[in-house]
């Protein structure tokens, strides 16, 4: 299932995730950070 999330008060402005059965197997971010945006969705996809 697709999820996005609008935030507030940080560099990006959108998350949005792909989570099915409980796992997360798609991070994508929009504006923010170059290294932290490569770095994140590594880290929290299985």
């Amino acid at each position: 299932m697709h999820y996005s999330y609008k935030t507030e008060n940080t560099c990006s402005t959108l998350i949005e995730m792909e989570i099915n059965s409980g796992i997360v197997s798609d991070v994508r971010f929009t504006g923010g950070c170059n290294g932290n945006l490569k770095a994140i969705p590594i880290l929290v996809t299985v």
